[in-house]
């Protein structure tokens, strides 16, 4: 433990301490954390020496500033971060005896001391190092050395290389359970996004199958870290920075070649170093390979065993991808800072100056394909300006970054100039001419351009046939043998990997006619609208370019262009088109074979989701070109497709459609098509059926508990008249539904059609016992009549007799109004002759069951009631048939008469019946 110290100096984390112990010679104490940066707990190191004298000063020495970086504002990031750039930190103290010089050494320096002394990687010191640093970390430390490219250096970059291998792992797959949280934990360089590389990764690291978590390999996790630390100081930096010049601001790079160098210079190692080895690749053919898959004890273990390696791998592609892109473009920047960068910038539009003013270092490296293409063509000609050969400049461009500069990008620089002067021409002829110039200079170089830079150009000038045009030239040369057109047809098979390949380029190619058809949807569906900021008459507003209306028929026009072409795949591209911003209308007026064959494949794919909704589409397409049984098979198989995708409704309503097709004049008369029709109306009748059923259920769901699982199997499938009464109607006693079951069944059992018409009145009295008797029985009548209407009343389903004879009975129970049955039953469409027959059989049944109900000239009142309806509108009953029926109503008054006639207090129905008896007599 230091005492009496009397010298300190504290810098970046390291603490120096002079002590006095005594003596003519001070001790020295260092502390630093420099080489545990990571640990959860605070873990230092501490070193003590002996001076040869008394310390008279202590003073760290400066030893240069890193490169820049735009984070000064941040605290900085451990040493093992900032290791790259920084030299180890020395310590100079003054003693009478001279200067002694102490050095605090970076992790990169301690693991260098270990392979030097212990010869290798091989050693348990070694091992350890990688233990306490994790093994992530020791890996990014490795590639230091690994990278350093200085002949001294040869034998300590070999066993580094060594050491990145023999400790760097290999991927895993663990237990999500089990595994702790995957060690690459640490953040890749800000925005950056393997998949916006040309190697995308295209898998998530923490989404593997079946509950596992994916674990990388350090190996993987220290090359990631690797490159984030050296573009670290440049990452977040601006490109450029304004400075005056003259009185004139100008734009000037924000770092000097210099420092451009020393990071490009880092990102050349490690191009260099993932050139020399190989080990990233994994060859499923290899013995070490097969070894590892051979312990997996499953064959499932197995296959997520190599999804994981080849993630991994397609994830060091895309990093190798990314680090040979950072080199060419720093190399370019770099070459930019030998010329006059001012002069350079100042002839780019003032948009894309702009754009340079906002844009990071992240930005030129992962989304600057632009604004290096733009800098390339300007420093071109800022030579062919100065009327200066070319030739070496372009010689150094194609060495430092022959992917940024290519033969094919002077035809596009050209085009792209050509395409500039036709905007700012107000002659149309002039435009038309100069654009289509650029159009055959981009389609003689073809498909090596930029067609997305090229398209938007088009665009801008409303140029959109040559945007069809440039898409198909593209397309056909990318795909010269229509090998794609193949591949689509045979239902894309997974070992075609030329087709696929071919395929995806081809799509690549169609998006930007799907760009241009998105770009005048959006106009012809955007109003601008706008506040007046003070009262008065508007400005004056200049003439739109084009109206909604204009742009809606640019849309048919591209469309019609494109169905022009032979190209299948452009016409399957433009129908997802249509398909996916909902105009089925436009989809099935289309009148093209491709049509059809995109419709089916769409029906037919087990990959789609909306598979239903194509098949809809193509019931549609038939019928609207005539081919109506087509479409009714496709209606029926829609209708009896299982599943919860479609409800009864949907279900019953694609039946209907279907009859509707089959009826039609179009049909023609072959005999197994009217066996079809036939069969399509029972499938509907009984779906009705099965409607009603499910809405009985779903109305009465709080009566029954258990009633969710059969709403379900309602749903997701048509059932037979069977079905439906075995296992829905009788189970929850839905007496309405048993009616309508018997009734397209054609069962023929009049006791049960009886009973079923007891308990729907016996349900009915139920709901609505609350209510007053009138309303009571109003509410049965109501019933009845809406059932009525369903069925013919000649249907053995509405035993018309029955029916009045129970409704008088209860109407006698509840004292109700004597006319409220037959007034209901003539509404249903009773004939007034037809009830008088009724009500004869009734009295003539002499049943004494109106007295039990408390009134036993009921019944009587009742045919009062009737003869007196008759009298009051005659009309009810035809002319030629009057004189019958007041006859047979007069018959039954002097039956009833004579009733009446032997009971006591009985005068004033007898007045009733004799006035009506009277009555009649005058019809």
């Amino acid at each position: 433990r230091p005492s009496t110290v009397h010298i300190a100096l504290y810098s970046h984390g390291n603490l120096i301490l002079v002590t006095s112990p005594g003596g003519n010679q001070d001790k020295v104490w260092s502390l630093s954390g420099d080489l545990f940066p990571l640990q959860p707990t605070l873990s230092e190191t501490q070193s003590v020496g002996r001076l040869d004298g008394v310390a008279w000063a202590l003073q760290e020495m400066y030893l240069g500033d890193p490169p820049s970086s735009s984070s000064t504002s941040h605290p900085l990031p451990p040493l093992i971060v900032r290791q790259h750039y920084e030299p180890a930190r020395q310590f100079v103290i003054l003693t009478p005896n001279g200067a002694e010089i102490m050095k605090s050494l970076r992790p990169v320096d301690v693991l260098s001391q270990l392979l030097q002394q212990y010869n290798g990687p091989e050693s348990d010191v070694v091992k350890a190092y990688f233990q306490s640093q994790t093994e992530d970390q020791a890996c990014a430390t490795c590639l230091l050395l690994a990278c350093d490219l200085s002949v001294h250096n040869t034998q300590l970059a070999e066993w580094a290389t060594r050491a990145f291998f023999l400790y760097g792992g290999e991927p895993k797959v663990a237990s999500a359970q089990v595994l702790s949280p995957p060690s690459f934990q640490y953040s890749l360089p800000p925005g950056f996004n393997p998949g916006s590389v040309s190697t995308p990764v295209g898998r998530s690291v923490y989404s593997p199958p079946d509950n596992c978590q994916v674990q990388f390999s350090a190996k993987h996790n220290g090359l990631y870290l690797f490159i984030s630390r050296i573009l670290r100081p440049l990452w977040n930096s601006r490109i450029v920075q304004k400075v005056s010049i003259s009185g004139k601001q100008y734009l000037v790079s924000s770092v000097s070649g210099k420092e451009v160098t020393v990071v490009a210079s880092k990102l050349l190692a490690l191009r260099s170093f993932l050139e020399k080895n190989t080990q990233f690749t994994y060859n499923p053919g290899s013995q070490s390979y097969m070894a590892t898959v051979e312990t997996t004890p499953v064959a499932a273990g197995r296959s997520r065993l190599q999804e994981v390696q080849l993630q991994e791998k397609h994830s060091l592609d895309a990093l190798t991808t990314l680090v040979d892109h950072s080199c060419q473009v720093l190399g370019l920047w770099k070459i930019m800072c030998e010329h006059q960068f001012h002069v350079i910038t100042d002839t780019m539009p003032s948009e894309q100056q702009t754009e340079m003013g906002m844009a990071t270092f992240r930005d030129l490296i992962l989304v600057g394909q632009d604004i290096c293409t733009t800098l390339i063509n300007k420093l071109i000609n800022t030579y062919l300006s100065d009327n200066t050969s070319i030739d070496p400049i372009s010689l150094k461009l194609r060495n430092t970054c022959p992917k940024l500069y290519r033969n094919e990008d002077a035809a596009c620089s050209k085009a792209n100039e050509m395409i500039n002067v036709a905007k700012t021409k107000q002659n149309r002829e002039e435009q038309e001419k100069l654009l289509t110039s650029a159009l055959k200079l981009c389609k003689e170089v073809a498909p090596q351009i930029n067609l997305s830079g090229i398209c938007r150009q088009l665009v801008a000038c409303h140029y959109y046939n040559g945007v069809v045009e440039l898409v198909l030239e593209c397309a056909a040369k990318c795909d010269p043998k229509d090998i794609a057109l193949h591949y689509y047809t045979t239902t894309q098979p997974g070992d075609d990997t030329l087709g696929y390949q071919a395929y995806a380029q081809r799509l690549d190619c169609y998006k930007e006619v799907k760009a241009v058809l998105d770009h005048l949807r959006h106009k012809s569906n955007t109003a601008s609208y706008s506040i007046p900021t003070r009262p008065g008459l508007p400005p004056p507003q200049p003439p739109p370019s084009a109206s909604p209306l204009d742009d809606t028929t640019k849309v048919e026009d591209v469309i019609k262009q494109c169905m022009e072409s032979t190209d299948q795949l452009l016409h399957m591209e433009v129908y997802e088109w249509l398909v996916s911003h909902r105009l089925y209308g436009d989809l099935i007026t289309v009148a093209k074979p491709s049509l059809e064959l995109f419709l089916k494949r769409a029906t037919a794919s087990p990959a789609r989701r909306d598979a239903a909704e194509f098949a809809d589409l193509l019931w549609k397409y038939h019928e609207r070109h005539g081919n109506h049984s087509a479409a009714a098979q496709i209606l029926y198989s829609l209708a009896k497709t299982p599943g919860e995708n479609l409800t009864l409704e949907q279900r019953i309503t694609y039946l209907a459609k279907a009859v509707l097709c089959m009826r039609s004049d179009q049909v023609g008369c072959a005999p197994h098509l009217g066996v079809f029709l036939h069969e399509l109306e029972d499938y509907l009748e009984v779906a009705n059926v099965q409607k009603k059923v499910l809405d009985a259920l779903s109305s009465s769901l709080s009566l029954h508990r258990q009633a969710d699982d059969a709403i379900r199997r309602l749903n997701s499938c048509l059932l037979t008249i069977t079905e439906l009464y075995a296992d829905f109607a009788e189970p929850y006693n839905l007496w309405e539904c048993k009616l309508a079951i018997i009734d397209v069944s054609g069962h023929d059992d009049l006791d049960l059609i009886q009973r079923i018409w007891d308990n729907i009145i016996q349900d009915e009295l139920r709901k609505s016992t609350s209510l007053a008797p009138e309303d009571k029985v109003g509410v049965v009548l109501a019933k009845v009549k809406e059932l009525g209407t369903q069925y013919l009343v000649s249907s053995r389903c509405f035993p018309v007799a029955y029916l009045m004879w129970q409704l008088e009975q209860l109407s006698c129970l509840e004292n109700a109004s004597r006319s409220n049955v037959f007034n209901t039953f003539y509404s249903i469409g009773i004939t007034f002759p037809q009830t008088v027959d009724i009500y004869k059989k009734m009295y003539i049944m002499n049943d004494r069951c109106w007295a039990s109900h408390g009134n036993e000239f009921y019944l009587i009142e009742v045919i009062a009631s009737l003869a007196e309806t008759l009298i009051n509108n005659p009309k009810l009953v035809k002319s030629s048939e009057k004189q019958v029926v007041a006859v047979s109503l007069q018959e039954l008054i002097t039956s009833c008469l004579t009733t009446v006639y032997s009971r006591p207090n009985t005068s004033e129905l007898d007045t009733r019946l004799n006035n009506a008896f009277t009555q009649l007599s005058k019809l």
